[in-house]
């Protein structure tokens, strides 16, 4: 299990990282899908993040000031912060938002109801014996397998089904925020994309699968970070790193966001 110290130190978000398009867009898109509660939330966060990163700033300049008159190299390693970032896109972050928060609600809307994934995980088998944890690796294994797929199903319901399953079930809850690592959430966007994958390979272009893609990754980062009690977004990050490793090459060769999305607006075109 990771301690929260640990998941925070897994995905730190700097700067540029908040400056970037994949993240004002993230912020755009909860905007448009979270209730007035989440985004609230959501938002503290974020401030808290930027004051405690405006503060340990702060602490470093405070710290060469102190220590300007000692020989140079005994402070080059707190003189180094990176140059603005000189690659950042020019888009209206605003109108992406609102064309993957459409595709969603729209894609959302035409899911079958009856989902592949049924929601199958009640309770962990550990509580069924209080003195006798999983057994070994492999079980452990079998119950993150099985969270994985109940927020899977939960997710393709709706994002407010998730929310009402980790407010009444704390058992589970307290499962996943232990499990919350950035290997955790590609596991659970994998799956979830899998899924968006079968429902569009017949009336989708390659093109407008990976529009789709790009969009429910928005809406599982979103989701889950509105469920997760850690205090700095933590898996808004996670969803800024997924966006870069997965999409960013593909994004770029359509020529950025904005052309990238440009059969969005086709689709309602016609």
């Amino acid at each position: 299990m990771s301690s929260p110290k640990d998941r925070s130190m897994e995905v730190l978000l700097d700067d540029d990282d908040r400056d970037s398009i994949e993240y004002k867009i993230l912020m755009a898109y909860a905007q448009r899908r979270l209730s007035v509660s989440s985004y609230v939330k959501l938002l503290k966060n974020e401030a808290n993040t930027q004051k405690s990163s405006s503060l340990t700033r702060r602490k470093v300049l405070i710290d060469h000031q102190r220590d300007k008159d000692r020989p140079s190299h005994t402070i080059n390693c707190l003189l180094y912060f990176p140059p603005p970032s000189q690659s950042g896109e020019r888009a209206d972050v605003n109108h992406i938002a609102d064309k993957l928060a459409k595709l969603v609600t729209s894609r959302s809307q035409e899911s079958p109801s009856d989902v592949s994934f049924k929601t199958t995980y009640d309770t962990p088998c550990r509580e069924q014996d209080d003195s006798v944890p999983t057994g070994g690796s492999e079980g452990e294994e079998h119950d993150e397998e099985k969270i994985i797929q109940t927020i899977v199903s939960l997710l393709r319901e709706s994002g407010d089904r998730l929310e009402e399953k980790m407010k009444k079930d704390t058992v589970f809850s307290a499962l996943f925020e232990d499990m919350l690592t950035y290997t955790f959430f590609e596991r659970i966007t994998d799956s979830f994309l899998e899924n968006v994958s079968a429902d569009s390979t017949n009336e989708l272009s390659g093109h407008q699968v990976q529009c789709t893609k790009v969009a429910f990754t928005m809406e599982v980062a979103t989701r889950l970070n509105a469920v997760d009690n850690h205090p700095m977004n933590l898996v808004l990050g996670f969803g800024l790193k997924y966006l870069r490793e997965h999409f960013k090459p593909w994004i770029q060769d359509q020529g950025g966001w904005e052309k990238a999305l440009t059969s969005l607006d086709q689709e309602e075109v016609e």
